[in-house]
């Protein structure tokens, strides 16, 4: 288990340093790699986990794990665990006890709380391509819930098969896909000091002032300036402009939520990704608000729909996102290291590892230890935790990542609609991720599809939740001809 729990100073600004030499990615991962590797404390706790959650003051957490289970469970328990504003006994004013989350996850497709991912996500072309991956599924959640204890008894492996995870997630919004090329943020407040564009403001202030600070902006090879400058659309998302087509272009998804006087802003950064994937995996099913549809199948709901929009990669190495929103959110909400240290007076000693990540005008992305008596002490900083695949987490995040990969938390929370199939004239009625009423939509021509209406309603019938899952396997079963059989599981997973 790797977790560090160190001191940050604000990290000198790229303001300023135009003229100086031009940072290498190759240094930027040194200096990280000197981050993460360094300054080691192994075989922590759940319950020292749980302290440095619980710390009064401001926190950057970072992830070095990829399983997105595991994260978006932290993240949750970060959120849950975050303490109320603190204030200062000395000049009593308020101090910040935001968090900063970061990550980047294996593949997978993450749909908002409120939103039908039948209707989301193309399992079609996943199934198709043999790049879908449930983590548990319709047959067999319930045996995957008596072992998902054990099985995540660690921090759960990386999802390395190629593979899409597909999760539902705790805030509302869209759907969004997560991979090596792109990254995570969350940054959890107050529920007073909620705004939506608040930390998006932030994040356009900090890559920005990289932008301009390039020595020419037609290079799209070093992966240290971002190729677009952003702005904020009207919507609150973040856009570049694309010059030559005259319209924006997202580079970040967000979703929020607000709850027991907190709040976060999460969203994935698109850095390197392959967009072609987003647009053969983002291709939902039709919608519509009534049957009067001629496509060969859609669905009639009331869920959230995902906001379509052209997307464009930053491209830049996710170590140079990682520290323009680190120096944002020092230079925010840090306090001086003294007041760290006297607001957690109980931390072990080797939590407490001085450290400044300096950008000096000669040397930039350098990792300099300081002594514990460092005369800079009183500058602007906030504690440091980095998390990896070995980390003990406590009860709680296991717990929150098993509810992500249950069944019941992806599929059966989806609000009641109905699934309209024109190309064999029938309907089904779907709740909690079963059949519970079947009904013909016109005149079946089809003896198969004849037979399977009443193969079907029988068992909705005989069977003790007078429901079938919704699943193209178990329903194809009821059909006869092949091709039926393969039509009705490409269009149900």
């Amino acid at each position: 288990m790797i977790i560090q729990r160190i001191i940050l100073r604000r990290i000198p600004s790229f303001r300023g340093y135009a003229t100086s030499p031009t940072p290498t990615t190759s240094t930027i991962i040194a200096g990280y790699e000197a981050l993460s590797k360094k300054y080691r404390l192994l075989n922590l706790s759940g319950d020292q986990i749980s302290q440095a959650a619980a710390a009064q003051g401001p926190a950057v957490w970072m992830s070095n794990i990829t399983d997105p289970y595991v994260n978006l469970a932290l993240e949750t328990y970060l959120f849950n665990s975050k303490p109320t504003t603190t204030t200062d006994d000395n000049d009593h004013h308020q101090i910040s006890n935001n968090r900063l989350f970061l990550y980047q996850n294996s593949q997978c497709v993450v749909f908002g709380k409120n939103q039908n991912p039948w209707k989301e996500i193309d399992f079609g072309y996943l199934k198709q391509k043999d790049k879908l991956s449930f983590g548990s599924s319709p047959t067999d959640h319930h045996r995957h819930q008596a072992s998902s204890s054990s099985s995540s008894s660690s921090s759960s492996s990386s999802n390395d098969t190629g593979k899409f995870e597909v999760l539902r997630r705790m805030s509302g919004g869209g759907t969004v896909i997560h991979g090596p090329g792109n990254v995570n943020y969350c940054f959890i407040t107050t529920k007073k000091a909620f705004d939506r564009t608040a930390f998006s403001k932030l994040i356009v202030q900090e890559l920005n002032t990289i932008y301009s600070s390039a020595p020419e902006h037609d290079n799209p090879t070093n992966n240290i300036y971002p190729k677009y400058p952003l702005t904020i659309n009207d919507r609150g998302d973040l856009v570049a402009w694309d010059p030559q087509n005259h319209r924006e272009l997202k580079v970040s998804g967000s979703a929020y939520k607000v709850s027991r006087g907190k709040s976060y802003h999460h969203g994935t950064m698109l850095l390197h990704c392959d967009l072609s994937t987003f647009h053969n995996i983002l291709n939902p099913k039709k919608s519509s608000t009534n049957s009067n549809n001629n496509h060969d199948d859609f669905i009639i709901d009331k869920s959230v729909d995902s906001k379509r929009a052209p997307v464009v990669n930053l491209q830049i190495e996710p170590l140079i996102f990682y520290y323009s929103l680190i120096n944002g959110f020092i230079a925010n909400f840090g306090v001086p290291k003294s007041t760290l240290l006297q607001l957690n007076p109980n931390i072990p000693p080797q939590f407490m590892q001085d450290l400044v990540v300096g950008m000096s005008s000669r040397h930039h992305e350098k990792i300099i230890p300081v002594p514990h008596n460092n005369p800079e002490s009183n500058q602007s900083a906030a504690t440091l935790v980095i998390v990896d695949d070995s980390t003990n987490f406590p009860p709680e995040v296991h717990e929150i990542a098993d509810q992500l990969r249950s069944w019941e938390f992806k599929f059966e929370r989806t609000p009641k609609f109905e699934h309209v199939v024109n190309k064999l004239a029938i309907k089904l009625v779907v709740e909690k991720s079963r059949v519970i009423e079947l009904s013909e939509i016109g005149i079946l021509q089809d003896n198969d599809v004849s037979s399977a209406v009443t193969k079907i309603r029988n068992v909705l019938a005989k069977s003790p939740e007078n429901s079938i899952e919704y699943d193209g396997e178990t329903l194809s079963q009821f059909f006869e001809n092949p091709k039926t059989k393969q039509y009705i599981r490409s269009i149900i997973v």
